[in-house]
């Protein structure tokens, strides 16, 4: 595999091996490539464990690790609360894998993306991983083959439900159509950003046809952020003008179609619909829709533990046999976590955990903004514009749904922050490679 690398790029130390090994695998094997970012992350820590020490971004996450740490103690054997005497207190604590090597990776990671080049080399190896992804979605969608197929006695799953069992909507090797909508919106800022630096007419047509297939069954996957992420990515990307230009020439097409009698009877039954009243009455419904029901849930319950929470993975209980004080009831929902990862942390951990994370957040992406200021005429910094875009798009996902719960995304997730903080100064870690 590392000798896919250019011959100046195969000189690189044994940790940062694991980790371009660990992120080609980590999209369709999550268990070997979690093993091998696994060991990265320990000779990493090894390496530069003073420097790592003294970066002052550390010190939030480790508030937060310490805070993570009393929750569960306190939710579980302290102060349990009546909700949950009958909940298994262990699962409260296997949870925590959620959360704490997310706290630790970001850390370590970033020994092994502090240059553009290294940048560029995990984009690469994230792009191969991906391969199989839009491979099982083509055998799903247009072939009809389905699964779960499993490996290794199950330890790698290909889970390709039938379509008709996700809403029609296609979820390739993942279990959800979210879940894959997120994962392509991940990687196509990484596709576009290796069409634009190839020279190569081979690879330029290949990496077409590549970015292609992702917009393709992005689409697929029916999923509402995907269609978002798409205008952000092709705004981004392309500047206004041509941003423009694609949006009215598509228009264009389907009103011209529609004129020709195509699509005429969708177009005619879209254009009815659109009136005040029908306005009105949406947002009349807003007040019962389950996710805005979902979140005056998760606020009910971090009210009532504001300051150190409930514990990991407890909403899905709470939900579903404490919601007594929602209405209208909840009996016909049925929701594994709250659809919004700030109100998901607040509900776990509390209040000041989920601020401490939501603040640091927010004040890394400005700085990292102002650092690079969007220019993309540069390629020498555009892999950090690519990366910030990424980033950016993922958290995106996080506020109306969850989709770091599956480990390949939040893993990546982890990943791209590492590779935001390199963005900025640090100093005594190691020379650019």
């Amino acid at each position: 595999m590392i000798s896919l690398l250019n011959k100046q790029e195969n000189n690189l130390d044994t940790g940062e091996i694991f980790f371009l090994l660990g992120i080609f695998f980590l999209p369709f094997a999550l268990p070997v490539g979690g093993f091998f970012l696994l060991i990265s992350l320990i000779i990493s820590y090894f390496k530069n464990y003073k420097q790592i020490l003294k970066d002052k971004w550390n010190y939030p996450l480790l508030i937060c690790l310490g805070i993570i740490l009393i929750s569960t103690i306190n939710s579980s054997i302290i102060n349990t609360p009546i909700e949950l005497i009958k909940y298994e207190k262990s699962i409260i604590w296997i949870n925590l894998f959620n959360w704490i090597p997310i706290i630790f990776g970001f850390s370590g990671f970033q020994y092994y993306l502090i240059s553009n080049n290294q940048k560029i080399r995990s984009s690469k190896f994230l792009l191969l991983g991906s391969i199989p992804v839009i491979l099982s979605c083509i055998l799903q969608f247009n072939f009809k083959i389905y699964g779960p197929f499993s490996i290794l006695n199950g330890l790698i799953v290909w889970f390709q439900y039938p379509l008709a069992e996700n809403g029609f909507g296609v979820t390739g090797l993942f279990n959800n159509q979210n879940y894959t909508a997120c994962f392509f919106s991940i990687i196509l800022p990484f596709a576009l950003f290796a069409l634009r630096r190839t020279k190569s007419n081979f690879k330029k047509y290949s990496l077409i046809i590549f970015n292609l297939l992702i917009v393709y069954f992005m689409i697929l996957t029916l999923s509402r952020n995907a269609l978002l992420c798409l205008f952000v990515i092709f705004f981004m990307f392309f500047g206004i003008r041509r941003f423009l230009l694609i949006f009215s020439s598509l228009s264009i097409i389907t009103l011209v179609l529609g004129f020709l009698g195509f699509v005429n009877n969708f177009l005619i039954s879209f254009i009815s619909q659109i009136n005040l009243n029908t306005f009105y009455s949406k947002l009349l419904e807003l007040n019962t829709n389950p996710r805005i029901q979902i979140w005056n849930s998760a606020i009910s319950f971090i009210q009532k533990r504001p300051i150190f929470g409930w514990g990991a993975s407890t909403f899905s209980h709470l939900f579903n046999f404490h919601n007594e004080q929602i209405k209208p009831p909840l009996k016909l929902l049925n929701s594994q976590h709250s659809h919004n990862l700030f109100l998901e942390l607040a509900h776990n951990f509390g209040l000041p955990l989920a601020l401490i994370m939501f603040i640091t957040l927010t004040i890394l992406i400005f700085k990292v903004i102002n650092k690079i200021k969007l220019n993309f005429r540069n390629f020498d910094l555009f892999i950090n514009e690519t990366w910030l875009i990424s980033s950016l798009l993922v958290l995106i996902y996080q506020t109306t749904d969850i989709t770091y719960y599956d480990g390949k995304i939040s893993i990546i997730i982890c990943v791209l922050l590492a590779g935001l903080r390199t963005v900025l100064p640090i100093n005594n870690f190691r020379k650019e490679t």
